[in-house]
């Protein structure tokens, strides 16, 4: 069955960069769903007008702000109905170099039945508290999978295949916040779905904005807790059929 891709983009506090975003992916004629996610007026307008200048663009609407993973959740949800079998995650700051991802695609037409993910290349510019708490998650990670071929748990730049994530999103509770990207892939995992990384640079734009807090540390560090409990526990859920 010949794959049918669509673009996820979570949008907040991003509609100044939302444009050149679209700009770049508009020449792959897929769709593009944007996910304003509750944003103030003064963006929202930004983005509503932003997206009526794509003719393959569609917007979906969060009254108010709940998480990156809300966001992927629904867009997930959006090209299931419309009968779409991959969806790519991109984020709207600019951060990830979609030159890359024709490489994204060509992997997942070859695998359609795994994730491709990027492996985040840094410059610089990368905040030493960020990738240092990559290294942190990576390592806990690979604690709840017993694996190492997890390289990255936490970039959002991936193509999912559609079907077998909208079942893992149906059927468990998946931090709908910055943890997302992380506990989506050890989910993934634990129900046999692979993931294949690409090497990609990862740009810090300068005065870029990030919706990354102090709290989102405390968050992900519940969540690796749950996770590792339930990494414990496995052959007795097993029996329960909740991984």
């Amino acid at each position: 069955m010949q794959q049918q891709f669509g673009i996820i983009i979570p949008c907040y506090k991003h509609a100044h960069t939302l444009k050149q975003v679209l700009t770049n992916l508009a020449p792959l004629n897929y769709l593009m769903v944007v996910v304003d996610d509750g944003n103030d007026l003064e963006q929202k307008a930004i983005i509503k007008s932003t997206v009526k200048e794509f003719e393959n663009a569609v917007l979906l609407l969060h009254a108010t702000n709940l998480g990156k993973g809300a966001a992927i959740a629904d867009g997930i949800a959006y090209l299931k109905e419309h009968h779409y079998s991959h969806a790519i995650q991109i984020d709207a700051d600019m951060q990830h170099n979609l030159n890359d991802l024709n490489k994204f695609i060509s992997l997942s037409e070859q695998y359609p039945k795994d994730i491709i993910s990027g492996a985040p290349l840094y410059d610089d510019k990368a905040p030493k508290g960020r990738v240092i708490g990559r290294k942190i998650t990576n390592f806990f990670v690979a604690l709840e999978c017993c694996t190492l071929s997890i390289k990255d748990a936490m970039i959002g730049f991936r193509v999912y295949p559609v079907e077998p994530i909208f079942k893992i999103l149906n059927k468990h509770h998946i931090a709908m916040r910055m943890g997302f990207d992380i506990e989506i892939l050890v989910w993934a995992y634990w129900s046999g779905c692979k993931t294949r990384f690409i090497e990609t640079k990862v740009n810090y734009p300068e005065g870029g904005i990030s919706n990354f807090k102090a709290k989102d540390n405390l968050k992900i560090s519940l969540m690796h807790t749950k996770l590792c409990t339930i990494a414990l526990l496995k052959p007795i859920l097993k029996v329960f059929n909740y991984v």
